[in-house]
């Protein structure tokens, strides 16, 4: 369909032999002439003023080397995945999941040039995953808090059907973050917070207590090394053990655990909240 354009500003580049998918972006990098790179695949819809409302972020922002966006699923989900703006709070979330849709972002291509290796071919299907976070360690990330882009999801898709590959290489990036934030975490660990982040407890004094080793061992190793700000570290780990706490009340204990923990420091509760929290814990519900 790309031969129906005129527009002399429309280059079609076609790959010889099938050089597969990253080095074929690594190779589209290369090839762009441009200030910025919008990505999207061929199954992808972008919303008419996609490109416009990036360009113009881009503009507005000069720190910004990515700029993603809210995305709609279609095919079989139908679901708005909503993720969170700021650098700091999406690098938060790269702990345990990559908080980009790739086919959403535009890059700054002065930032990528920076790179001696851009998407790299180890991290196979988990390659953007890898590449965004490394560009976090050096610029800043946002997104911007509006659906842009329509994502096709099937169950025949690249990620569905390499999904046990994708996790290996994700565990590695994932243990790389912990790891630059002064932790070392197991395969357990990794799922303890991903259950964290995304809000599934379970109501037990184990997980209480695993929760909390966790939270304030990742607390101590970022003190050490600085790789979050800090300051916006120990608030977000504090909202993260507040939120294991105040949803496992069934335990009789979650009111009391809380403040156990130094990392209560950083989260003030108001009146209100301190009632509800101690009704929600002798009720245990």
């Amino acid at each position: 369909f790309i031969h129906i354009y005129t527009d002399a500003r429309i280059r079609y580049v076609k790959n010889d032999t099938n050089i597969r998918l990253i080095a074929t972006l690594n190779k589209g990098i290369d090839l762009a002439s441009g200030k910025y790179i919008v990505r999207m695949d061929a199954d992808d819809i972008s919303e008419t003023d996609r490109i416009q409302l990036q360009y113009d972020f881009m503009e507005q922002h000069p720190d910004v080397a990515i700029c993603g966006s809210w995305f709609k699923m279609f095919g079989d989900r139908n679901d708005i995945v909503k993720y969170v703006d700021g650098h700091n709070p999406i690098m938060a979330k790269m702990l345990y999941q990559c908080h980009f849709c790739h086919p959403s972002v535009i890059l700054r291509k002065e930032a990528l040039l920076t790179f001696d290796l851009k998407f790299d071919p180890f991290f196979i299907h988990a390659e953007d995953y890898d590449f965004f976070t490394r560009i976090g360690e050096r610029y800043k990330l946002a997104n911007i808090q509006k659906v842009l882009v329509h994502y096709r999801t099937h169950q025949q898709s690249i990620s569905q059907q390499n999904k046990t590959i994708q996790d290996n290489k994700s565990a590695i990036i994932k243990k790389r973050l912990f790891e630059h934030a002064g932790v070392t975490v197991t395969v357990d660990e990794l799922e303890l917070y991903r259950s964290i982040g995304q809000y599934e407890y379970t109501a037990t004094v184990t997980y209480q207590n695993k929760a909390k080793q966790l939270l304030e061992k990742m607390l101590a190793g970022n003190e050490q090394t600085g790789y979050f700000d800090k300051d916006f570290f120990r608030k977000h780990l504090a909202e993260l053990w507040f939120n294991v706490t105040y949803n496992t009340t069934q335990t009789g204990t979650a009111y009391g655990l809380f403040f156990s923990s130094a990392l209560s420091r950083y989260k003030s509760l108001s009146t209100v909240e301190r009632i509800k929290f101690i009704i929600k814990n002798l009720l245990k519900k």
